[in-house]
């Protein structure tokens, strides 16, 4: 998640439209890795941070930080959660969610 805030940051800056990025402070604390150097992500594209087979839980901003909590619970009770992140609203990746 660390990453993705650097990488949406910098594809938002980068963007020709205008973009609002909301941050939540809930999140704030967070500790991830963040990659050096370049890294951009695709706004309108989400995430995949946990493949799964059994259940999807999706999630926008501090919920799926908690739907990664949830996932690595269900694991312990034999469920194999897949977590999708949002990343965007809107463009939403229906492809992603859908499939």
């Amino acid at each position: 998640m660390s990453a993705d805030a650097k990488g949406l940051l910098t594809a938002a800056i980068r963007d020709d439209d205008p973009v609002i990025v909301l941050e939540s402070l809930a999140l704030y604390n967070t500790k991830g890795e963040v990659p050096d150097g370049e890294h951009v992500a695709e706004i309108g594209r989400a995430a995949v941070p946990r493949p799964g087979r059994d259940i999807t839980l999706i999630g926008y901003s501090r919920a799926a930080a908690i739907a990664l909590d949830v996932a690595g619970r269900l694991d312990r009770d034999g469920i194999s959660s897949e977590v999708v992140d949002l990343r965007s609203l809107r463009p939403l990746d229906r492809e992603t969610i859908c499939t």
